[in-house]
């Protein structure tokens, strides 16, 4: 079975203790090969403290846990009970992976061409400037050389309006 990544609820502030804890429990029950990594996003900033520049670590997404691990009964219920951890992200809380097929950015969104639906939420895996649990929303989009489509009147993207199924797409940032 193949470990995927997993996106974690917990308590804001408690992450880092989450994340330890969720290993021990692994190493414990014998689960080490199947939880093979728990992480916490942190990214380097520079803040400024009584005059001075002071490198400084930050949490990219607060108050969630990253997990690689094989997906199972035990796996599951071993982080699902874990303290301050309040679930999965997920519908249901339970966790879904899917594959999603992406056409390039436009405007600051990535276009999702296959996967999502208008409305769900979504995490994406990777750690560009993306925000866990954003909503898809639909718009037009044109593959680039392609011709640009016909203007279908007063109503547009901008608006709200939803373009016809066929020409388009989900987007989300």
């Amino acid at each position: 079975m193949d470990a995927r990544w997993y996106v974690i609820h917990v308590y804001s502030g408690f992450e880092r203790k989450v994340a330890q804890s969720i290993e021990e429990q692994a190493r414990q029950g014998g689960m080490s090969d199947r939880i093979q990594q728990v992480m916490v996003p942190m990214e380097e900033v520079v803040e400024v403290r009584r005059g001075q520049k002071v490198n400084a670590e930050r949490k990219f997404f607060p108050g969630y846990v990253l997990v690689k691990m094989e997906m199972s009964d035990e796996t599951w219920h071993l982080v699902k009970n874990t303290p301050k951890v309040t679930g999965f992200l997920g519908a249901d809380n339970k966790p879904i992976p899917r594959t999603i097929k992406l056409g390039g950015q436009q405007n600051g969104y990535w276009v999702v061409l296959e996967g999502l639906q208008k409305g769900e939420q979504v995490v994406v895996d990777g750690f560009q400037k993306l925000r866990g649990g954003a909503p898809v929303q639909t718009v037009p989009w044109t593959p680039p050389g392609a011709p640009a489509p016909a203007a279908a009147g007063p109503a547009s993207a901008a608006s709200g309006a939803q373009a016809p199924a066929s020409s388009a797409s989900s987007a989300a940032r």
